[in-house]
């Protein structure tokens, strides 16, 4: 797995008392070393993903870092700052929630 050559999008999950808790980017399982398989082949935004194998957004992966290291964050909260991205998508957001983050910052 690599980061994606395309769009890096990154989260960053912050306590309430501004300690970092994960920052992860988004990673991607294509088969062409250091280049996007989606721009070879002209994809345009939100075609072909089929190319890059099974992506992981970063949202996703930061959530696993926080469970795998702290547990659950629900009664204290936390802020997730998502930057290289306008918009979370739902499964994520969802994510998100379930694990206490009450606070999304677009950067």
């Amino acid at each position: 797995m690599h980061r994606c050559f395309r769009k890096v999008v990154r989260c960053d999950i912050v306590s309430v008392d501004m300690v970092l808790l994960a920052s992860k980017e988004n990673v991607c399982e294509s088969q062409v070393p250091g280049h996007c398989a989606r721009d070879l082949h002209n994809a345009h935004a939100g075609e072909q993903y089929d190319l890059c194998g099974p992506p992981i957004h970063a949202e996703a992966l930061a959530v696993d870092e926080v469970v795998r290291k702290f547990g659950d964050l629900t009664g204290q909260g936390a802020t997730a700052y998502i930057s290289g991205n306008d918009y979370v998508c739902r499964p994520c957001f969802l994510q998100l929630k379930s694990i206490g983050v009450n606070r999304l910052v677009m950067v």
